[in-house]
């Protein structure tokens, strides 16, 4: 694709070859992302596949006895495979624009993030994590969205805090707002990210720490669906060092106005 014109002159003709090798760079720059992204794909597909043919081939040859554990390590081999392919999935509609975009109305945070905070109260004590927040003291702050969208948002928010918060740590909820926006803050204790990867965590398959990410469960895509569905509704995702020695999650979405309702 590298197709750029000599640059001669200052006249509109040069303008239009100006205009003409800006295109053919971006382009070119785009079809070098597709070309990476089908190439990390390929990767992360490969890896579950290429464990689980092994695996099964060990037990047709008889290395490897029939027993339960080698059937759960199968499912659980499966089970990465499912998410990654359902998180592909989720990511492609979100890109395209097509998921839920009928199913916005005025929907309270309180009536969103409640049963996450219940659900996750739960399972973070299993690591003796406690979870801090004040959702009945606040008031019904509306945005105008689909609920079952920004659940997942948060569900993944959440997720990531009990998958790798050290055990004894504490996890924080946290809403503010302004006249125009809701301010939905999730942050946790150590440990952190280094700052140099903060901007990085959006990024599609990125990984911190792989080996880690992958013992569990992570797909990578999980934060790139969170900032895909809240730039869908008009809102922003950044990430930040939390002051409790973790990662501070900033989701800020549009307040619900009169016309929306």
């Amino acid at each position: 694709m590298d197709h750029r014109i000599e640059h001669i002159g200052s006249d509109e003709l040069a303008d239009l070859v100006d205009a003409f090798n800006q295109l053919t760079a971006s382009l070119e720059q785009q079809k070098q992302l597709r070309d990476q992204w089908l190439s990390d794909i390929s990767h992360e597909l490969r890896t579950p596949v290429a464990v689980l043919k092994g695996e099964i081939e060990a037990l047709q040859d008889g290395i490897r006895p029939l027993e339960m554990r080698y059937v759960d390590g199968l499912h659980d081999q499966v089970s990465t495979l499912t998410r990654l392919i359902n998180d592909l999935h989720t990511l492609a509609l979100s890109d395209s624009g097509a998921k839920d975009s009928d199913q916005r109305n005025a929907v309270t945070l309180l009536d969103v993030l409640s049963p996450i905070v219940e659900r996750y109260e739960l399972r973070l004590k299993e690591k003796s994590i406690s979870l801090e927040h004040q959702l009945d003291g606040n008031p019904e702050i509306e945005v105008f969205a689909d609920s079952k969208s920004l659940q997942q948002v948060f569900q993944n928010l959440f997720e990531n805090c009990f998958r790798y918060t050290d055990e004894n740590g504490s996890v924080r909820l946290s809403i503010q707002e302004s006249k125009t926006e809701a301010t939905i803050i999730i942050e946790d204790s150590y440990p952190s990210v280094p700052t140099k990867a903060l901007p990085k965590l959006f990024e599609r398959l990125y990984r911190v720490d792989k080996s880690r990410s992958r013992a569990n469960g992570g797909s990578g895509l999980g934060l790139a669906i969170c900032e895909s569905i809240v730039k869908a509704h008009n809102g922003s995702l950044n990430a930040e060092h939390s002051p409790l020695g973790g990662l501070k999650m900033v989701v800020t979405l549009p307040k619900s106005s009169n016309d929306e309702q």
